[in-house]
């Protein structure tokens, strides 16, 4: 029970790390500047000013939650943005970064990605926006950030609207219901390892800054001299605290864990559809560098129940 309590706490520290090197604000700003429509054309240090102040406590708060009669949803980041597009100073955006390592199947985590700005959309009713006025409300843009993405995937970034599409033959006098709907986005960055840093975008910023390969000095090095970006003496700080928090070093209890957990979705799709582990491995779309660990997991589990 001792052992099970101390991989617990080390994971909860690990993702406290994350957290906190994704809440520095000029890590925030170029996120923004990069995945938010309000910001196009602007550069990271014009996006500065419209972060939420943090005397609000409303920018990045790691333990930001949201209840309601199906359930809590605790998020890893959340900042609310002003929009140089809209007036008057009101939120117009709600930025959300969530970090991922791979631990779920691609169809449940898709689904995932749908859920959590879901969420945030129906929570701003009573707080960003009063009553019936829905024109007040703020767009979502969710990130996730793929950890551990299979080779394949390094340093690609996907993003998903909600686009029109005209179902029906138009009259001249009809109303053409033209653009997307502008209240969800949600973008995926399979964040790569510094072998695969090769473009200076938002994927190659990341990769730098979560590397557990490089120290404090030399991330703060490259950012600037790839990407622009400058942190200053308080940002380099918390960069240097966590040294060696990054997507390369993942806890052993956690990886233990997540492959414990795949090795008995596989069992358990195997038996229901009565298919061998292998082909389970294979609809469950299960990275291949996991699959032999699953497999050797999934035989000691069959050799423990005889």
């Amino acid at each position: 029970m001792e052992k099970r309590k101390t991989e617990k706490a080390g994971i909860t520290l690990h993702d406290e790390r994350m957290k906190q090197l994704l809440m520095v604000r000029e890590i925030l700003a170029y996120v923004a500047s990069q995945v938010v429509d309000d910001f196009r054309g602007m550069g990271w240090k014009e996006v500065l000013p419209y972060l939420e102040d943090p005397s609000t406590g409303g920018i990045g708060r790691g333990d930001r939650e949201s209840t309601d009669p199906t359930g809590t949803v605790r998020y890893d980041v959340l900042v609310r943005l002003r929009s140089p597009r809209k007036p008057g100073g009101r939120i117009a955006v709600i930025l959300n970064i969530e970090g991922q390592n791979g631990a779920y199947p691609a169809g449940r985590l898709r689904k995932r990605m749908l859920y959590y700005p879901c969420r945030l959309i129906s929570a701003q009713k009573g707080d960003v926006f009063q009553g019936d006025a829905y024109g007040d409300l703020a767009q979502v843009v969710s990130v996730w950030l793929i950890l551990k993405p299979a080779e394949r995937d390094q340093g690609r970034t996907v993003e998903r609207t909600l686009e029109s599409r005209q179902l029906t033959d138009m009259d001249e006098g009809g109303t053409a219901w033209k653009g997307r709907l502008e209240g969800l986005k949600v973008v995926s960055v399979c964040v790569p390892d510094l072998e695969h840093v090769q473009s200076e975008d938002m994927a190659g910023l990341l990769g730098v800054y979560l590397s557990g390969e490089l120290c404090g000095r030399e991330k703060c090095e490259r950012l600037e001299a790839g990407w622009h970006v400058a942190l200053p003496a308080v940002a380099q700080e918390v960069v240097a605290m966590f040294e060696g928090a990054g997507r390369d070093l993942w806890d052993k209890a956690e990886k233990a864990g997540r492959l414990e957990t795949l090795a008995k979705n596989v069992v358990t799709l195997s038996r229901k559809l009565q298919v061998s582990p292998e082909k389970a491995l294979e609809l469950l779309d299960i990275q291949v560098s996991d699959q032999q660990e699953v497999l050797a997991l999934i035989a000691k589990m069959q050799d423990a129940g005889r």
